[in-house]
Formats: structure tokens, sequence, C-alpha cells
């Protein structure tokens, strides 16, 4: 039985039993048991079908372009960032302020954290698509692909999803509560907006959803192949451009031994 076959299995009878017991056929348990349990099985059936796909690689590929192409355009928040605080800075100095008699801005600490807050969010799944965030790479590059692949996705599984899924349920009510009444910051008398960034926070949720969920398409590939598939990379530091090139050597004489 191909993973193909398996993963479509397991998506059509998950997704079965989340929509009977969405629409009300009695159940032993919990009805919103069966949906979740469901759901979560149909995903699973969907990430093991996907590694299966001749196309597969492309559409990792698309969803990495996608990620990096919305990370490169908040990236640009960092030089508003800068220009907001070095005015600030500016217009608080003595010498400044001697001779132009200005004051300092009534805006400024808004304005920083919410640039800092958007650009953090919002380069998020960009960071996840290049495989970026902090691991301990001093046991996990010494691993082989296949333990590094089956490590990822049970943490994938564990801990990314339940917490992904969490924060784009409460980000989307925490965002919705803000619009109601038009939020404004509470710590300065400038009274900046605040819900467009709330608005950020389930958005960018989603964007790691979407790209956690190629990250985990990924490890189901490296399981079966014993290699991790294709993926996008930026201009790197010469120690990390070495620790990739050996990871690949040891996936290619894995490779070989399989």
């Amino acid at each position: 039985m191909t993973f193909r076959t398996v993963g479509l299995v397991l998506f059509v009878a998950g997704a079965l039993v989340a929509l009977a017991a969405y629409f009300g056929v009695p159940t032993p348990a919990p009805a919103r048991f069966f949906v979740w349990g469901g759901a979560f099985v149909a995903f699973i059936g969907l990430l093991i079908g996907m590694a299966d796909l001749p196309f597969g690689d492309k559409i990792l590929i698309t969803i990495d372009k996608i990620s990096a192409g919305i990370g490169k355009m908040f990236g640009w928040t960092i030089i508003v960032l800068t220009l907001g605080a070095s005015y600030e800075v500016l217009v608080s100095s003595g010498p400044f302020r001697a001779v132009t008699g200005s004051l300092p801005t009534t805006w400024g600490y808004d304005f920083s954290y919410i640039m800092y807050g958007t650009l953090l969010l919002m380069t998020g799944a960009y960071t996840l698509s290049r495989n970026g965030h902090v691991r301990g790479d001093f046991l996990y590059r010494n691993w082989r692909p296949r333990l590094q692949a089956g490590m990822d996705l049970a943490i994938y599984i564990v801990g990314f999803l339940p917490a992904i899924v969490a924060l784009i349920y409460a980000g989307y009510q925490f965002a919705a509560y803000s619009w109601q009444f038009y939020e404004k910051s509470i710590f300065s008398p400038a009274g900046v907006p605040v819900y467009t960034l709330k608005t950020l926070i389930p958005i960018a949720a989603a964007l790691l959803l979407v790209q956690g969920t190629a990250e985990m398409i990924r490890c189901v590939i490296c399981l079966k192949t014993g290699a991790w598939p294709q993926r996008l990379a930026d201009i790197e530091e010469l120690e990390t451009a070495i620790m990739h090139e050996q990871q690949r050597l040891r996936e290619l004489e894995a490779g070989k031994s399989n």
C-alpha cells in the first residue's frame, strides 16, 4: 500500500467522522471530540498523501516562495522602525532641543513596538521556511536524516499544531474584540490605534500553519526516502554553510546505503 493510498484513506475517514459529528450524528462521546479528532486524522492523511504526489516538491517550493515574499515585504519595516526611533532620539537630545525647542514625541513608544511587533509577527513563516528557528544543533546535526525527520514531525504534531491552532482561535477573538471599539494605545496621549496590529496575530499564525504544514510534509518525505527534500535558501554565514554541506553529504551517504 502506497503513501498516497494510506493518506487518502485517512483523509476520507477522518473527514467523514468530523462532518458526521459536526452535523449531529449520535456519537458515543462528546461530538466535539469526534469533530477535532476526525479533523486531525484527515490532516495527517493529507500530509501522508501529499508526500507521495509527483508534484509535491513544487507545492513545497511554492509555499516557501509565498512565505519568503511576505517576510521580505514586511522586512522593510525595520527601515521604518529605524527612522522613527532615530527621529525620537534626535528631537529628545539636548543640543537639538536647545536650538529648535522641540519636545519628545507622544507617539514614539507606540510606534516602535507596533513596527517591531509587525516585523516579528509577519516574518515568522519566512524564518520557518528557511529552517532558521533556534534548535539544539549540537545534537540534532549529528543525527541521521530519518531520525531528524521523526523528531521534527513529533514536535510539530505534539507542540506546534495545538499551539498554532490555539493562537489562530485566540488571536481572532482578540482582534475582533479590539475592532469592536477601535482600540487605541493606553501607553501614550497620542492614542495610536492598535487594533490593526492585533489583526496581524491570527494572520501571522495562519501563515505559520501553512508553512508548518509544508515542513511536516518534508518530514514525511524524508522518512520515506531517507533524505531531506529541496528547500529555498538565502545567503548563509560560512559556518552555517559548512554545517549544511556536511549534512547534505551525510544524507547522500544515507541514501546510498538504503
